[in-house]
């Protein structure tokens, strides 16, 4: 499967509040971030990701 994204902001805490994320804190985005990831992604997959990855 080929996968395309852009800007995860991973450890980014302004984008909390800047992109009305719904989350109470940074490491709890990071973390919901990570395990969607893990459960769609594999081994097999290609990603593009087209923007901002970390802070």
């Amino acid at each position: 499967m080929i996968y395309y994204t852009a800007d995860l902001h991973l450890g980014h805490a302004n984008v909390l509040r800047h992109d009305g994320r719904p989350f109470a804190s940074v490491e709890e985005m990071d973390q919901a971030l990570m395990e969607n990831w893990n459960r769609r992604v594999t081994d097999r997959d290609r990603i593009y990701i087209g923007g901002d990855l970390i802070f």
